[in-house]
Formats: C-alpha cells, structure tokens, sequence
C-alpha cells in the first residue's frame, strides 16, 4: 500500500481565467503529523510535539486531532502559505513566515478550507482539501512555502503537519486568486 500526498495550484487572474497550474507530490510530512497520527491510532497520549507557537503539547485522544477544516479568514489551521525559503526540517512546527490574513500590504485573503468525498477508482482511494488565496493588497505576493496546520487535542492546538517550498514561487498578482489544492491517495 502507498499513501501520497500530492498539491496543486491554480492562479487565476482578476477576472477568472486561469494563468497557470502546478502540481507536484509532497514529501515535508513533519514530526506533528506523525505524532498526532500516532494518538489517533492508539488512543493514547502522544509524545511531546511542538504546536506553531513552538509550546511543546502532550495530545491526548480527541476528535479534532488532524482537524484541517479552517474557517474564512482562519491561519491556525487549514492549507497555509507563507514567504519563508528556509530549507524544510523533519522538526519544522511551523511555516518560517506565514502571511497573514487580510487586504493589507502583504496579504493575503484565507477562504474557507473544503473538502471532496471520498472517491474510490480502481485500486485507489482519494479526497481533496482545497484552499484559496484572494490577492487584494495592490501588489503582487510571492508565495515560498506551503504547509497543512492542523488541530490537535480537545483544547485545541494548532499544529504544522506538512511543510513544503515552492520552486519557483507561486506569484498572485493583485486581484488574482490562488487555489491550494491537497489530494491524499492510498493505493494497493
């Protein structure tokens, strides 16, 4: 069995054409994911993980461990994006600048996170996560990096599950969209 995850963007312009797609396979899985996986699959407590806020949590069994569902607006948790181009680390907890929600020089605004059903074809089953990204600062915005924070315990905490760089960036001009779409796969 192979389990993938693997991205795609989409940038459309101001007035909803496409300009480009991207996709690539993702391989900057981080300590958080493995350890919340782990606590989901035993029900048991996990081992010290670092949350984004670099606060080490011991997560206990609960059902928003790996939560990825963010709201409009929301950066704790759901597809995030960031300027950062520091190499990615196995201990990464969180993206190296993260751009932050809103019409302001330098961001960006965060849709909500959705999500497709379940779909099986042939040997493979597959959902999506999707997330846009609206461009209305005046000035383009490069993003640099990429990654997947999720929640964990009842608390919650926010946690960086996936961390990956862009190369070459992805450019959103002014008024244009980005869709950030996630599609995890197993196969026998």
């Amino acid at each position: 069995m192979k389990i993938t995850i693997q991205k795609q963007w989409e940038i459309r312009t101001a007035d909803g054409k496409v300009k480009r797609t991207r996709k690539k396979r993702c391989n900057s899985y981080v300590l958080a994911f493995l350890d919340l996986l782990r606590t989901i699959m035993t029900g048991t407590a996990s081992v010290s993980t670092l949350d984004t806020s670099n606060t080490a949590r011991n997560v206990s069994q609960s059902t928003n461990n790996l939560g990825t569902w963010g709201i409009v607006g929301d950066i704790n948790y759901g597809p995030v994006v960031g300027t950062g181009s520091t190499a990615v680390a196995l201990a990464d907890y969180k993206l190296v600048t993260r751009i932050a929600h809103g019409v302001g020089a330098g961001q960006l605004q965060y849709a909500a996170t959705t999500f497709t059903a379940a779909v099986t074809s042939g040997t493979t089953r597959r959902f999506t996560i999707i997330r846009s990204f609206t461009n209305s600062s005046g000035a383009s915005i490069t993003i640099n990096e990429t990654g997947i924070y999720c929640m964990g315990g009842s608390t919650p905490w926010y946690f960086c599950a996936e961390r990956a760089l862009e190369s070459p960036g992805v450019a959103i001009a002014n008024g244009a969209t980005g869709t950030l779409t996630y599609t995890i796969s197993i196969t026998v």
